[in-house]
Parts: structure tokens; sequence; C-alpha cells
């Protein structure tokens, strides 16, 4: 079995775009070996949640460059 290390949480938009919701997820520094963390409601939202799971425990946050609402 591969020894996988997350050490950056990504956040993405949802599969429905423009519907605000925004999935979480852990990844490698490729961005690849995602790993589903959870679905928040909105763009503060997902990146204070973000910023809180983060905390001391990987290297990197990937946010979006821009709101679902904007597309």
């Amino acid at each position: 079995m591969k020894n996988i290390i997350h050490n950056t949480l990504t956040v993405q938009t949802g599969v429905r775009i423009g519907s605000e919701e925004y999935c979480l997820y852990w990844q490698d520094e490729k961005g690849n070996n995602s790993k589903f963390i959870c679905s928040v409601y909105g763009l503060d939202n997902a990146v204070r949640v973000a910023r809180g799971i983060a905390h001391d425990q990987v290297e990197f946050v990937k946010l979006p460059v821009f709101d679902s609402k904007e597309v």
C-alpha cells in the first residue's frame, strides 16, 4: 500500500455551478489522491472552515479564484 501524504486542503466549487456549494478535500502537493472532507454552503463559510481544519495540519490551502455566483 502506497504511503500518501495529504499536505494540502482544497476548496472546490460543487457539482452544480451556481449552487453556492463548495467541497473540501485533502490532497497531496500535486493535487492528486483527493479525499472528500465535507460540503459547505457559501464561499466565505468554506474559506473559514478550510482554514480552521487546515490549522497546524496541512502546509497549503487552495481556494477557488471566483465565487460560484459569478459564473
